[in-house]
């Protein structure tokens, strides 16, 4: 009974954990999502699916320029330095780590070719990151992936995206992802949980007899 309950305790934690999603984090669904080129949403325009948007705005971006994952990404500085944000269910003390990929608007006129992004979750734990465009076009963009990991502190957890580059090309965002590492980790437990019981059955049993 201690084994089943042990096992139980394991998979309910491992599932509560795992229930953490990252909506949209391709951007690829909303109301009017750009066709050919962009579109210019500003703060608290709600037509990404799940994001938030503040700052100075965004560009959501269509095909003019080559997506990382699907058809759609951002530039994370519409006329002055945007940013986004999601809230989303996690577990006190359990560790995540955000996956996303990272590259910048090529325009040879949107100021210098080194883009800034900044990475937080509620605002703490504040992470930079940089990509340079020296070279890139928007047939080829150079899309990085990047991760950020952080440890829960609340059942809601607030990610944010902030970009650090103030003229009208700025870092450029997709594929934004969640996973819990530790979740392997957990398997092993319950696999090894399972082997204990299997032997002190057979172990009783031999006792027994």
């Amino acid at each position: 009974m201690r084994f089943l309950a042990i096992t139980a305790a394991a998979l309910l934690l491992s599932g509560a954990a795992q229930a953490a999603i990252i909506v949209n984090g391709s951007f690829e669904s909303g109301i009017n999502p750009p066709g050919a080129n962009f579109s210019t949403l500003g703060a608290g325009n709600a037509n990404i699916t799940g994001w938030t948007i503040g700052g100075g705005g965004i560009d959501w971006i269509g095909t003019f320029w080559e997506a990382s994952d699907g058809l759609r990404s951002l530039d994370m500085t519409a006329i002055t330095a945007g940013s986004i944000s999601q809230s989303f269910a996690t577990v006190i003390g359990q560790r995540y780590v955000i996956s996303f990929d990272i590259a910048g608007n090529p325009s040879p006129s949107g100021g210098p070719t080194l883009k800034s992004l900044d990475v937080s979750v509620n605002s703490s734990g504040l992470a930079n990151y940089t990509f340079d465009t020296a070279g890139f076009t928007r047939a080829n963009m150079g899309w990085i992936g990047k991760s950020y990991s952080f440890i829960a502190n609340s059942t809601t957890s607030n990610l944010a995206f902030v970009s650090n580059n103030g003229f009208a090309s700025g870092p450029a965002l997709d594929n934004v992802t969640i996973s819990v590492p530790e979740a392997s980790t957990w398997a092993m437990m319950i696999m090894g949980f399972g082997l204990v019981g299997t032997a002190l059955r057979r172990r009783q049993r031999f006792v027994a007899a």
